[in-house]
């Protein structure tokens, strides 16, 4: 099963690969359990990011360089990763985009304070939230609508695994 990129295997699955992978290993038996089905959630934000964009819609023919050299142009700070996520539901087929940041420029900050204001609550109670217009083909209108993007760090249970002396007689 694979969960945001990431095999994740059943625990049966896990403890027989496992189990394979340490018969090698003399002297010891391996018991393995999965204490909780926490086990494989990963937040896709990489380690060291202080701040995250996002973009709710990015055509399909849009590669993670093209999005990475112009929030370097931008100068907003570090781009440390860029992830683009495939979607099927709606108008059409298309991507959204995921642009972490390691660091932030003084320009960057303003930027994200601007994106992390609170939403503006409208009629029937929907939710309208900053966002700013990244224009990427210079001389045209085409631009990325840019949010503010919610992800967090999330820890997870590891899986638990017990190594069992041997105590075999001799032959």
């Amino acid at each position: 099963m694979r969960v945001g990129g990431i095999q994740i295997a059943s625990n049966r699955a896990f403890k027989n690969k496992f189990s394979r992978e340490m018969s090698s290993v003399s002297g010891s038996v391996v018991e393995v359990s999965t204490p909780g089905s926490k086990v494989g959630l990963v937040s896709p934000v990489p380690e060291g990011t202080v701040y995250s964009m996002f973009i709710p819609w990015l055509e399909e023919w849009v590669k993670e360089g093209v999005v990475k050299s112009e929030f370097v142009k931008l100068g907003w700070g570090w781009v440390s990763s860029v992830q683009l996520v495939r979607v099927e539901h709606g108008k059409r087929a298309h991507q959204k985009c995921y642009i972490h940041f390691s660091s932030a420029t003084e320009a960057g900050r303003d930027i994200m304070d601007h994106l992390s204001s609170e939403p503006k609550e409208m009629e029937g109670g929907r939710k309208v939230y900053a966002e700013v217009k990244v224009y990427y083909r210079p001389g045209t209108d085409y631009y990325w609508k840019v949010r503010r993007s919610n992800w967090r760090r999330k820890e997870f249970e590891r899986p638990k695994v017990e190594v069992v002396p041997f105590e075999g007689g001799s032959e």
